[in-house]
């Protein structure tokens, strides 16, 4: 068996399952299920990315009356929700400025805040009294406008700390979105788990001095841009049964936004053949095929790069893992092609 088919598609059946399953009544309900569950997939990882998270699995489960989805992501350095807000306190309009503002608006909205760091910084509003004719045009945008704020603000009110808001407004966008799927006919429930959540917890006393020495290892490329979240990955990766998908698009990544491709390429051969140490990892190999016109050469070459005598993928009984992803770079488009084997 040679490597040019898709090895976890190949396994389907004996060895491994399907990440989405559906249950058709009717003949003629198939290819209606089976592209709701692409759809409802495409937007889902668009969705991740364009908020900072690197999806790792999705599994989509639908019925008649239920859809249940499983994901499981990365959050990267870059998030809005992994930056440092801290658990700041919005503060409020003091009470004597309120009844001053309420004596001068009586008809008008009472609640009025003022809090900081925020996306959208709510302003206080200011309504016009007397309203020419010239002026209606302004006042229906005026009134849009207002009723935006407003919402936000109550939104607001119902949290006392800023990063809850974020997130708050996150879930809701996600759940709405995916209503609009099923037509709001079923119930949506969904399971999160974040790989990169609590990582010191989950590593031994044992494994401290190995990482240790890792990163006293890889301090020639402490300055590179790539170097924190590049060793987070890696850690992550060596550590989880199905996380090609993740280390694909991470090396589809950078190769779109470096220019030297080789010494990424160096930084994640040598930093993957230390990771894969016994008492880090649960992998017995991986295998990294790169085609492309790597440092802007004129023509397209591929690349292996081979980690514990690559992958042995004759036999069916392997456990493997397999993932594709591309890169758009200004010299044309990288292929991007991933196998990890675990152990038995």
């Amino acid at each position: 068996m040679g490597q040019k088919t898709n090895p976890v598609v190949l396994r389907i059946g004996k060895f491994s399952k399907w990440d989405s399953g559906y249950i058709e009544k009717k003949s003629l309900e198939l290819p209606k299920q089976t592209f709701d569950n692409i759809s409802i997939k495409s937007f889902l990882t668009k969705f991740l990315k364009d908020n900072g998270m690197k999806l790792n699995r999705l599994i989509v489960n639908q019925s008649e009356n239920s859809t249940h989805i499983f994901i499981s992501y990365y959050l990267s350095f870059d998030s809005q929700f992994s930056k440092s807000i801290g658990k700041e306190k919005i503060k409020f309009i003091p009470k004597a400025a309120k009844k001053e503002i309420s004596k001068q608006h009586k008809r008008r909205i009472k609640r009025y805040f003022n809090y900081y760091k925020l996306k959208d910084n709510l302003k206080q509003l200011r309504h016009i009294k007397n309203i020419n004719e010239k002026e209606l045009h302004r006042l229906k945008i005026r009134r849009i406008n207002e009723t935006k704020i407003v919402n936000a603000a109550k939104s607001v009110q119902s949290h006392k700390i800023i990063n809850s808001i974020d997130i708050n407004s996150f879930i809701n966008k996600l759940f709405v979105h995916l209503k609009m799927f099923n037509k709001n006919n079923t119930n949506i429930f969904i399971t999160v788990e974040q790989l990169n959540k609590n990582i010191k917890t989950l590593i031994q006393k044992s494994q401290i001095k190995t990482l240790k020495n890792i990163v006293i290892k890889l301090r020639r490329y402490k300055r590179s841009p790539f170097y924190k979240e590049g060793l987070n990955i890696m850690l992550s990766v060596t550590q989880n049964e199905s996380s090609a998908v993740l280390l694909a698009d991470f090396i589809a990544e950078q190769l779109k936004k470096l220019k030297r491709h080789n010494f990424f390429l160096r930084f994640l051969k040598s930093g993957l053949n230390l990771f894969t140490n016994k008492k880090l990892s649960i992998l017995n190999g991986i295998k990294i095929k790169i085609k492309g016109r790597l440092n802007g050469r004129p023509r397209a070459r591929h690349k292996i790069i081979k980690i514990k005598k690559g992958v042995s993928a004759q036999t069916f009984q392997t456990k493997l893992n397999y993932s594709e992803s591309t890169s758009f770079t200004k010299n044309g488009t990288m292929g991007v092609k991933i196998w990890l084997e675990r152990k038995n």
